[in-house]
């Protein structure tokens, strides 16, 4: 009969000659329980996080751990000897008093060390305050998922996106947005860029109505809170014009004219007021 499992068996074994002279031998047999071997989950490592101890195996440190990556003498695992990012599967294996052994297999993730973002780019880098462009895109050419932009500075309230491509309503001020990687294994250092928001002047100038004889004096008035004003162009409304920044005009004709003052900043940022003006005939 055939047995199985753990348990005494008493095996025979006999002989016939070719005299048909016969004898047999009994002998008791002991099947033995095998160990008990398990291989508890291993947390994901990061490529970068260095050699780290296996302690998984439910008879650690009796047992022996193997595979890809593994000192089989200290039961370190190194992540970079395994071949970097990617699966691997370990063995952990244990022997009893009774030289019964097992073994238990157990799969660990090594993923990447957070990635640097590269090629930070937005499509409106600069623009005057009265040329908001509504929105803008914010780029890197990372293809990682893991990327997250902030405004100004790194902190949960300045969050505003998680992307590697973000459009987003357009500042109206100078506004600096920073981007990193953000991932399990920590966070990489942040790229910056800066968005220039310029200000336009506010243009005004003063004159008085003249009779036709006499010249009309143009008075700029305009102003700029941060800044300078660099340009200035006049029309005086009969045809003819300056870009002084307080001119005299002689209007040659009485009449009514409207003269118009556009300022504008080294920035090409501008603004322009008009204002009436009445030139009375000499009697």
């Amino acid at each position: 009969s055939t047995s199985t499992g753990v348990g005494q068996y008493s095996i025979s074994y006999s002989f016939t000659d070719s005299h048909g002279c016969k004898n047999s031998k009994d002998t008791l047999v002991e099947v033995l329980e095998l160990p008990d071997v398990s291989f508890a989950p291993i947390d994901a490592v990061c490529v970068g996080s260095g050699i780290i101890s296996l302690t998984e195996g439910n008879h650690h440190p009796e047992g022996e751990y193997s595979g890809p990556g593994v000192n089989t003498a200290t039961g370190e695992f190194d992540p970079i000897a395994a071949g970097g990012v990617g699966s691997y599967t370990l063995v952990y294996s244990f022997t009893d008093g009774d030289n019964c052994s097992d073994t238990a297999h157990r799969t660990v993730e090594v993923i990447p060390m957070p990635e640097v973002p590269t090629g930070i780019n937005v499509d409106h880098p600069s623009y005057c305050f009265s040329e908001n462009p509504g929105t803008i895109q914010l780029s890197i050419t990372n293809t990682d998922t893991t990327f997250k932009w902030y405004r100004n500075t790194i902190t949960l309230d300045s969050l505003i996106g998680n992307a590697t491509t973000l459009s987003i309503p357009a500042p109206d001020v100078t506004t600096t947005y920073l981007v990193r990687s953000e991932t399990s294994c920590g966070e990489s250092t942040s790229q910056s860029i800066t968005i220039q928001v310029y200000e336009n002047p506010s243009a005004d100038f003063s004159v008085q109505d003249v009779c036709n004889d006499v010249d009309a004096s143009f008075i700029d008035q305009s102003t700029i809170e941060d800044g300078s004003i660099t340009g200035w162009t006049w029309d005086f409304g009969d045809g003819n014009n300056s870009n002084e920044q307080n001119p005299n005009h002689h209007y040659q004709n009485p009449g009514d004219y409207t003269a118009q003052l556009t300022v504008s900043t080294g920035h090409a940022c501008s603004s322009h007021i008009t204002k009436d003006i009445t030139v009375f005939h000499m009697p």
